[in-house]
């Protein structure tokens, strides 16, 4: 599995240094602001997920070509063009760049929470944002349980950035391969496949539970009446939720995509059947 490693321990002080400028009440408004950023950056950065992507070596190029999905026309436009033609490039996605290694799998993670999010409403991408950013904490470190709690409560009083996070988010970006271009699809229409495989089933609906595609087996707890993730088979509940899996698997190599049960590996991140040939009821 493709990984661009970083020094967690570094990115973790560098956090811990940014909190004590947001929560120093001498510090401008300015300065509170954009440290808010940088800290939700860095816990981006750090979410297990990006450990879990089946790319090619070398990992660095790999995850390069994920960030060049996101393609603004002009790198470095012009004050005119920004001015009169309103081309101005993203600017979390302009501050993210400056984070070198880290500012890498950060800018991946937010091509994927775009992808994820772009069509879900503004409150569920808010708790989406916030609990990448919790679980970038309490699974992608080795603080102990108290030391991440800690972190947790002071980056979930960011509110401000998580916001700000959603609009780029929630707005139309130059992404190279945007699922959402020219699409004709009612996102919104249910139409849950009947699928006749007897490999255990999980279905499911992004809008309800968006986070479920970024959380590893291990921390997920099945609900009851309900297999375990590693052995479950997602199974799309409507047309937004087929997208974005289809997606995440075929640009991201995230998760499985299985046709039979002999394909499940309790390896994979999850697994999906997205198109069966298979359906019941003629």
């Amino acid at each position: 599995m493709a990984s661009v490693n970083i020094d967690v321990a570094a990115v973790v002080k560098e956090i811990r240094e940014s909190l004590q400028l947001v929560y120093n009440a001498n510090e401008k408004r300015k300065t509170k602001r954009n440290e808010a950023r940088l800290i939700v950056y860095r816990a981006l950065a750090l979410h297990p997920v990006l450990d879990n992507l089946h790319l090619l070596e070398p990992y660095d190029y790999s995850f390069r070509k994920l960030c060049a999905i996101y393609a603004p026309p002009n790198e470095s436009p012009s004050w005119l063009s920004k001015t009169l033609l309103g081309r101005r490039n993203d600017k979390h996605f302009t501050k993210v760049a400056q984070l070198a290694t880290t500012g890498t799998r950060a800018k991946v993670m937010l091509i994927l929470l775009w992808i994820i999010g772009n069509r879900l409403e503004d409150g569920i991408v808010d708790s989406l944002i916030s609990n990448v950013c919790e679980n970038g904490i309490r699974l992608g470190t080795a603080l102990r349980e108290d030391e991440a709690a800690d972190l947790v409560k002071q980056i979930a009083g960011l509110g401000e950035a998580f916001v700000s996070l959603r609009r780029t988010i929630k707005k139309r970006l130059p992404i190279e391969k945007d699922p959402y271009k020219d699409l004709k699809l009612e996102l919104s229409r249910d139409d849950t496949m009947l699928c006749a495989h007897t490999f255990p089933k999980h279905l499911y609906d992004v809008r309800k539970d968006p986070l479920y595609l970024l959380q590893p087996a291990s921390a997920t707890t099945p609900m009851a009446g309900l297999p375990a993730k590693h052995e479950s088979v997602i199974i799309p509940e409507n047309e937004l939720t087929r997208l974005i899996i289809d997606w995440s698997m075929k640009n991201y190599q995230l998760g499985k995509d299985v046709r039979t049960e002999a394909d499940i590996d309790h390896r994979a991140y999850w697994h999906a059947h997205c198109r069966c040939e298979h359906r019941t009821g003629g």
